[in-house]
């Protein structure tokens, strides 16, 4: 009978450097994800910050898109989806709409007519439980073509620096 040439003490060991790996590159990628890693990197609460006015947080309002009215409908399928999908939106039917005008400004109280950005929001739901959403805008132009750019533009626009803008126009023209 062969013996094994691994000791025991040697085996649980390896075994233990491999689980130590294992939960060390988990840690890592948890911490990458997190922004712990790069505090640099744009993530989701920068954007939203970003996006705060320089009066402070609209306590009770969103931070952008804050002046809006909401409503209630019926989305009427005709059923001519139904040859692009199988989704029940777009079979024959009558399907309730949820939905949101509003405007690009983070203050609730702004007049409408200075308001350039128009947006509107819709959830549509189905019988089965599924849930069809959709934002708009209507901006005139759109200064910027990464979230990254966008972020800079927030930051730039709150800057109290008054070439800031000039700064942020001359790197991305």
């Amino acid at each position: 009978m062969a013996q094994s040439s691994q000791s025991p003490t040697r085996s649980v060991l390896g075994s233990l450097v491999l689980i130590a790996a294992v939960i060390g590159v988990g840690a890592a990628a948890f911490a990458y994800t997190a922004g712990w890693l790069s505090p640099q990197r744009l993530t989701p609460d920068k954007m939203v910050d970003a996006l705060t006015p320089a009066t402070g947080e609209p306590l009770g309002h969103r931070r952008n898109h804050a002046k809006g009215i909401c409503f209630t409908g019926v989305f009427e399928a005709n059923g001519a989806g139904s040859a692009l999908s199988h989704a029940q939106v777009f079979t024959r039917g009558q399907y309730p709409v949820l939905g949101r005008f509003n405007l690009g400004t983070a203050d609730p109280n702004a007049a409408d007519a200075t308001v350039r950005v128009r947006g509107m929001g819709l959830q549509i739901s189905t019988p089965d439980g599924q849930e069809w959403r959709s934002a708009m805008i209507d901006p005139p132009i759109f200064p910027v073509s990464t979230p990254q750019a966008f972020y800079e533009l927030l930051i730039a626009s709150a800057s109290k620096d008054p070439d800031a803008m000039k700064k942020f126009a001359a790197a991305h023209p």
